[in-house]
């Protein structure tokens, strides 16, 4: 294993990270917001004018997909996955979030 997905798999491990919640099924888990993605994702209607940010999770829970909703439990943030990013040779699962600001995205 090298040194970089060591350091990585040590922050998603169980109390590293921020803990998620799958909204409304309940399902937890761990992992990492990075708040710089390095393009714009292609989305179903067009551009998407939101900051958009990446998540980064070791062992996703099944149901999350393009459209979930997950909640920051750490941050108490509401999050919407925009789509997936497939790199096989990352060993970190990567989705594409913005985040849900209450009375004005719901």
């Amino acid at each position: 294993m090298q040194l970089e997905e060591m350091a990585v798999r040590s922050w998603l491990t169980p109390n590293k990270g921020h803990l998620f919640q799958i909204v409304p099924k309940g399902k937890t888990f761990y992992g990492l917001i990075n708040c710089a993605p390095p393009f714009d994702p292609n989305t179903p209607l067009g551009a998407d004018p939101r900051e958009k940010s990446i998540l980064e999770v070791n062992d996703p829970p099944p149901g999350v997909s393009m459209n979930s909703r997950i909640m920051d439990l750490t941050r108490n943030q509401l999050w919407e996955v925009l789509g997936q990013i497939d790199n096989n040779a990352d060993f970190a699962n990567q989705y594409v979030v913005v985040q849900i600001v209450p009375g004005k995205d719901t």
